[in-house]
């Protein structure tokens, strides 16, 4: 994807969806997002799975955001987005707020991207985590998509699915852009520790503001 015009067009077809107008920070509905018929469902192995559950533990924890990136592949017999690697950046002092990715992992994600054959059907997530900071928490925000846009329009990511991945009150909101819109995966499963699969929340209210547990999928 390199047309310049149709990437401006989408991103005009986005900022129609803003909830809240401020600036880069704006708030997208989840309601804004279509529904995708591209894919039937975001499958994470139980590595990935777990690093997730760490990632969310220290969010809350400390208060912060961390980024992490995930890779994969589509499983096309399914039309699955199955990932099976994570490169996670945990956060090194108190004052780590906002979600800074690393050298090494913009390093990994180049590699990667560079590396890949359109035959491969690999697919890359740009994630990030929110703690329950705010009123808008439980939304990208238009800087969000509009980077994956980019990415998905980028020389380097040709030949590369590019989905974004959004970890926050317990939700695991995946969209994923082809060019054409921005669209949400409503179907994410995971496999546990016993190799068994389960549906996880996403898109949804904030699944633990009503507990006490202090991590996810529990």
């Amino acid at each position: 994807m390199s047309d310049v015009f149709t990437k401006s067009k989408l991103k005009l077809k986005i900022q129609e969806r803003i909830h809240r107008h401020f600036g880069d920070n704006s708030p997208i509905s989840n309601s804004g997002f279509p529904h995708t018929s591209k894919i039937s469902a975001v499958v994470l192995n139980n590595q990935v799975y777990k690093t997730l559950k760490k990632i969310a533990d220290i969010t809350n924890k400390q208060n912060c955001e961390v980024p992490f990136l995930l890779f994969g592949f589509i499983d096309f017999e399914y039309q699955q987005f199955v990932f099976n690697d994570i490169i996670a950046q945990y956060p090194t002092n108190s004052n780590t707020y906002e979600a800074v990715f690393s050298k090494y992992q913009n390093k990994k994600y180049a590699e990667y991207c560079i590396n890949a054959t359109k035959a491969e059907g690999k697919i890359a997530a740009h994630g990030h985590s929110h703690p329950r900071v705010g009123a808008w928490y439980l939304n990208y925000s238009l800087a969000d998509v509009n980077a994956y846009i980019d990415m998905a329009f980028s020389d380097v990511a040709k030949n590369v699915g590019i989905c974004g991945c959004l970890l926050t009150g317990g939700n695991f909101n995946f969209v994923f852009c082809d060019g054409v819109d921005v669209y949400r995966c409503d179907n994410v499963f995971a496999e546990d520790s016993n190799g068994e699969f389960i549906q996880l929340p996403c898109f949804g209210p904030d699944v633990l503001a009503n507990t006490n547990e202090n991590s996810m999928g529990r």
